[in-house]
């Protein structure tokens, strides 16, 4: 909350974690500076709160991503994320964005230069661009523009290859891309993305991977569906094939604030393990996502 700061289409937010009731302040085009003001007022508003109190009926209450820490202070901004609907030619079925209509212009670009005018952006900062699919969005080549030479993560489902991108990676060291794949075999892309392009989003990752680009893969754990070994060792294969830097494995999230609470069932925990334990056998770091502590230590054995 300290030093990050989300852009959900038209407005600004704390973090990106999918819980209700997060402080917001809506962005106005024609005067950034003062929308950030306002931000920083009511997060400062907030943290007080609950370094007074220990909670805030408002906002946060309950998040389990709020952790009883010291607060170092409202420093400079350290982690920006553009996130929220967006132009996607895909239609997975975990995801809501692209059932909504509207589709707002972005004011990444001009959230950017406010900051740096106001003189708040941290030297080491981190961007991570998630709004849609990157590829076909209107404002392509003004917000990856605006990344610079940041550390920057591009989300994007690689169906379609782009020439900015690539441009981008090679000339950011610090830019990575971040696909979530969700299978291994065309059939299940196919029942998950809702588009026959497996084979396509392979071809276009091994591309990038030859221009020099650092990819990491994502699998998001959709229960009844892709909970396989067939997709997982396929889902591996093609890790090695980009020799991917990382694997990042996600428990579903439409529901996430309901189910935080809820153990997996063991069947969910088996694949998640076969996951976890065939990607670091096989040299890739894992990260787990979006599961609750407890069953994080089952899939990583913790718990016996």
């Amino acid at each position: 909350m300290t030093h990050e700061l989300n852009l959900y289409n038209q407005y600004l937010y704390p973090c990106c974690i999918p819980w209700p009731k997060k402080p917001y302040v809506l962005i106005d085009s024609n005067d950034c500076e003062k929308a950030i003001e306002n931000y920083l007022s009511l997060r400062s508003s907030v943290m007080e709160q609950f370094n007074r109190t220990g909670a805030c009926d408002d906002y946060c209450n309950a998040c389990p991503f709020l952790l009883e820490q010291h607060w170092l202070g409202a420093g400079k901004i350290k982690r920006i994320t553009l996130s929220g609907t967006g132009f996607c030619q895909f239609r997975c079925a975990y995801c809501k964005v692209w059932h909504r209509a509207d589709e707002p212009k972005s004011d990444f670009p001009l959230l950017i230069k406010a900051l740096k005018n106001k003189k708040l952006i941290d030297e080491n900062l981190s961007i991570t661009l998630a709004q849609g699919e990157i590829a076909v969005h209107p404002q392509r080549d003004a917000i990856i523009e605006a990344c610079g030479k940041y550390l920057t993560k591009i989300f994007t489902n690689a169906g379609i290859y782009n020439d900015k991108i690539e441009g981008f990676l090679k000339s950011n060291n610090n830019s990575s891309l971040l696909v979530s794949m969700d299978a291994g075999t065309k059939e299940t892309f196919a029942k998950i993305k809702g588009r026959n392009s497996y084979d396509r989003v392979c071809r276009n990752l091994k591309r990038y991977a030859q221009a020099g680009g650092k990819i990491e893969l994502k699998y998001i754990l959709l229960p009844g569906i892709n909970d396989n070994t067939e997709d997982v060792d396929g889902f591996i294969n093609l890790c090695h094939e980009i020799n991917a830097m990382s694997v990042i494995l996600s428990n579903e999230t439409s529901n996430f604030a309901n189910t935080w609470n809820s153990p997996l069932p063991f069947s969910s925990i088996d694949i998640a393990r076969y996951i976890n334990e065939n990607a670091l056998n096989q040299g890739f770091a894992v990260s787990l996502i979006f599961f609750n502590q407890a069953d994080i230590a089952r899939i990583q054995h913790r718990d016996l």
